[in-house]
């Protein structure tokens, strides 16, 4: 059993310390899975491990060379393969795998994931039926100021009777140029494409704040009818 050792110095006519040992637990590293289903696209998971809680790392492990099985409803649907993505800024995200395969509401799935060395997880969701729809997005902008813009997004949602929930996602996508480490210096040459999400605000609605930019409404002050949403965007001159 690993010990931590706290020391306490006291200061003062008289000067003494004080050791207290503390037991480390044991830890082991386990697969954290993180997945994205819906039925307008394919599987797409991001398998990593977990950090001790005194790990100082700025990121967590992607997970190669893993096993993943997708079942439906208890039969096998297929194995996901490595896939190659990149986040918002262009980096390369380890761990993520693919499955060419769109999920069917009201279906039951369960993931399985397994890889050497740590032990296997699984985790279990039903996929919602599809009730109400978005029927149109639009939007203008309050000035041309290409440093610090602000536009109007709105939203004509269509609903159904009964409770649903909309969750609502904007973002900007424009090239940066790549960045040569080798040659400390960045090459407009070589651009490359970036997503940034864009803060949503309404004064039309009351909504949930969601994963800072995302926001996620209820109907309760529309259920079973056409309701129109407005908000405002901010961006740095960047198009939607």
């Amino acid at each position: 059993m690993k010990k931590l050792a706290f020391f306490f110095l006291m200061i003062g006519a008289v000067s003494c310390e004080l050791v207290i040992d503390v037991d480390e637990p044991n830890f082991e590293s386990s697969i954290v899975v993180g997945s994205l289903m819906n039925p307008a696209s394919s599987v797409l998971v991001v398998l990593s491990s977990d950090r001790y809680v005194l790990d100082n790392s700025q990121s967590f492990n992607g997970l190669e060379d893993a096993t993943l099985q997708l079942f439906e409803d208890g039969n096998l649907v297929g194995m996901l393969e490595s896939t190659q993505q990149t986040d918002r800024y262009g980096e390369p995200v380890l761990g993520a795998y693919t499955l060419d395969y769109q999920p069917i509401p009201g279906k039951t799935y369960q993931l399985q994931a397994s890889k050497e060395g740590f032990t296997s997880v699984e985790a279990t969701e039903v996929m919602p039926e599809i009730r109400g729809s978005i029927s149109s997005v639009s939007y203008r902008f309050l000035s041309n100021d290409p440093v610090d813009s602000e536009a109007i997004l709105t939203v004509d949602i269509s609903d159904p009777i009964g409770e649903d929930f909309y969750q609502i996602l904007a973002y900007a996508e424009y090239p940066i140029p790549y960045y040569d480490a080798e040659a400390q210096m960045e090459r407009w040459d070589s651009l490359i494409n970036v997503r940034e999400e864009i803060y949503l605000y309404s004064e039309s609605i009351l909504f949930e704040e969601y994963l800072q930019s995302q926001v996620r409404i209820d109907d309760d002050l529309f259920d079973g009818r056409n309701f129109t949403i407005e908000f405002e965007a901010w961006f740095n001159g960047y198009l939607f």
